[in-house]
């Protein structure tokens, strides 16, 4: 998986956040730049990615990229994980064939609409619409109706493809029901002409991408659903950003950390309890993940809910032994409610585990009052 720079600034704001409550002598120094201010690898792959969703012909610009769009290598595996005796992969399998646009397994999909799980019939529909086929409207219909937006957002888009007065009806009447992102991209797409790629883009690497086996396929159709993101990033688009991290959650849901960006960004727009909502399904998606315990505590403590953060910043503190921010985030928090001597053993403890942590000493001899 690819850092973005979402994750990145995630880290520098939360290493801010963390001696927020400091003097500041008590606070760390700033990272250096990087050598010469050069870009790395990263950074030069996703602009020739972008480059080429730019000069895209026909693509709306609130348009997917459609990233996935015609590698055509992931259809034969992808339609054996569509025999899996495993719904979930079985699902996970429909809609990764929607999403890269294999008409040669419209008619593998159509036969999953009758699949006795509720769920793989939901993405095989979902996913035949995706790529305008009809058999998958009243699927979509239902999504629009009642799923996630991520979900409904697909389902948009393949209503959109269809382009049938039924649908265009159906559209400006479902309007009103949807959130700001779906809600805003009705009136653009029933003024647009519907659109679909005619040709795959390039691979992150910049080679026709193998298809990976077991659970590594959805490792690499998460990591170019998250790249993806990225460009939205740049185009101020939170939501869309939110909509394609969530996404990548569906193939890998044990991404602990892009849960954290998603309930970052639904906070900073304002949903606050999508924010919290999003962090407690980390958490129960992997229940025994420190870090996972640690986002929604240092969640409640950004947002100066100290006594509800208390018990998931515990939990991250008594499960690593790795990081030192769980425990500069902990003490910073007892202190907050009023809990100073509990707060002085944490940065006590905090110097004895990691003895180059100057901000831990510094924070030590800020209680005591020895500095």
């Amino acid at each position: 998986m690819f850092p973005n720079r979402l994750q990145l600034l995630r880290l520098m704001l939360l290493l801010g956040a963390a001696s927020a409550l400091l003097p500041a002598d008590a606070q760390p120094s700033a990272p250096a730049a990087g050598p010469n201010g050069q870009q790395g690898p990263l950074l030069e792959v996703e602009e020739s990615l972008f480059d080429a969703f730019l000069t895209t012909p026909g693509r709306p610009d609130w348009a997917p990229l459609e990233i996935l769009w015609g590698h055509r290598e992931w259809r034969e595996p992808l339609l054996l994980r569509l025999r899996d005796q495993d719904p979930t992969e079985r699902a996970r399998a429909a809609l990764a064939l929607g999403l890269t646009g294999a008409t040669r397994a419209r008619r593998a999909l159509a036969d999953a609409r009758h699949d006795h799980e509720a769920v793989v019939r939901r993405y095989a529909g979902l996913a035949l619409c995706y790529m305008g086929d009809s058999r998958g409207e009243a699927e979509a219909t239902r999504v629009l109706r009642e799923g996630e937006v991520w979900e409904r957002y697909l389902a948009l888009i393949g209503l959109w493809r269809l382009d049938s007065p039924s649908t265009r009806t159906m559209l400006e009447s479902r309007r009103l029901d949807q959130g700001p992102l779906v809600k805003s991209l009705i009136p653009l797409a029933l003024a647009s002409r519907p659109w679909k790629p005619t040709h795959p883009y390039p691979s992150r690497t910049g080679d026709t991408p193998e298809a990976a086996p077991g659970e590594e396929l959805w490792e690499q159709v998460a990591d170019d659903l998250a790249l993806s993101s990225d460009y939205w990033w740049h185009e101020g688009d939170y939501d869309q950003v939110c909509v394609l991290l969530e996404q990548s959650l569906f193939f890998s849901p044990h991404r602990v950390e892009t849960y954290d960006d998603v309930a970052w960004l639904q906070w900073s727009l304002g949903h606050g309890q999508r924010a919290v909502q999003v962090l407690e399904k980390g958490i129960a998606v992997s229940p025994e993940s420190w870090l996972a315990h640690f986002n929604l505590g240092f969640h409640y403590f950004n947002t100066k809910r100290y006594a509800p953060a208390l018990p998931y910043l515990k939990y991250a503190v008594e499960h690593t032994e790795t990081w030192w921010v769980p425990l500069h985030t902990y003490a910073h928090d007892l202190e907050a409610l009023g809990k100073r001597d509990e707060a002085l053993r944490v940065w006590q403890e905090t110097v004895q585990r990691f003895p180059q942590d100057e901000t831990a000493r510094r924070n030590l001899a800020r209680l005591t009052g020895t500095r």
